[in-house]
């Protein structure tokens, strides 16, 4: 705390029988080639865009643009998937097949404007079949403590089983002194 680190909290939460939601028709996809993750890079700006305005953070594109980065060098053995409303990306969700038999969901962000509409249900379903059809028997999900989407999770069947605690600072943007 000193050194100005911030504590930051989220609920783990696991699945291990069927999942509990009735998941309305979607065009999901996968992030593929280059355009596609032209379209992916578009909504995480906008993701980072509310993350950051809520954290008090600066809102500059070139995090946006670094997260994508890295997230399509995990690409495989991460999966990115997007759900399509008029033949436009519109939601977005990653899944892992894990190990253990244990797989993982995260990373759901839907575009403010095509929210309750049944997407990010939609990306879930998909992607907790996806982590199944590569042999997890269980899978996870993590919610910030202090946001809803926990409750939805906990409405389709995930169940708490952890907080985990992780510390961030900001270091600015500032540039090196010469001199």
């Amino acid at each position: 705390a000193l050194e100005g680190y911030q504590a930051t909290e989220a609920l783990l939460m696991l699945l291990e029988g069927d999942l509990a939601a009735d998941s309305k028709q979607h065009g999901i996809r996968t992030v593929t080639g280059d355009a596609d993750w032209i379209k992916y890079a578009e909504l995480r700006r906008l993701d980072w865009q509310e993350y950051a305005l809520g954290a008090g953070e600066p809102t500059d594109d070139e995090t946006s643009t670094q997260m994508v980065r890295s997230r399509r060098l995990k690409s495989p053995p991460m999966e990115y998937w997007m759900a399509y409303v008029d033949n436009q990306p519109r939601a977005y969700c990653t899944s892992w097949k894990g190990s253990d038999r244990i797989g993982m969901v995260e990373d759901l962000f839907t575009h403010p404007e095509f929210r309750h509409r049944g997407l990010a249900t939609a990306l879930i379903d998909y992607c907790v079949a996806r982590c199944r059809e590569q042999g997890a028997l269980q899978v996870i999900i993590a919610a910030d403590i202090d946001d809803t989407p926990k409750n939805m999770y906990s409405a389709m069947g995930f169940r708490p089983i952890a907080v985990i605690r992780g510390y961030w600072k900001s270091v600015g943007h500032q540039g090196l002194e010469s001199g």
